[in-house]
């Protein structure tokens, strides 16, 4: 009988990192994704009901924009419509989306955000727009 003493090594921080972000990232998606839908109007007539709250919700896209910061940073706007209703909708980078297309959004909702001089009501801060 050969007898053989096998130490296993420490795993790096790099590969456990990497290990444990790819194990998490279908949760997350599945986590975010699973959230309650909303309609525009839900969120419109209540807006106080969900400010600071994550919100999935569907519509048109209307008045898009693609936009860079002072700071150079790129970021899209529009418009989420539905059955006469909208919310504003931001999300940073250069979403790959047209006007009129149909898109569920997944974000952070705020009744009122001020940035600086600027007042946004209404508006959804997108993590995931699909």
């Amino acid at each position: 009988m050969i007898e053989t003493h096998f130490q296993p090594q420490p795993l790096s921080r790099k590969l456990m990192a990497l290990l444990l972000s790819a194990s998490l990232t279908p949760l997350t998606s599945r986590v975010l994704m699973s959230q309650i839908r909303y309609t525009v109007a839900q969120i419109i007539s209540s807006p106080a009901d969900y400010d600071k709250k994550q919100v999935t919700v569907t519509g048109v896209v209307k008045k898009l924009q693609h936009k860079t910061s002072k700071s150079d940073n790129a970021y899209t706007v529009f418009e989420l419509h539905a059955n006469g209703k909208y919310v504003r909708v931001f999300s940073w980078g250069n979403l790959n989306i047209s006007n009129n297309q149909t898109v569920t959004v997944t974000g952070l909702f705020n009744k009122i955000k001020k940035i600086q001089q600027h007042e946004f009501k209404n508006e959804i801060e997108a993590k995931i727009v699909q």
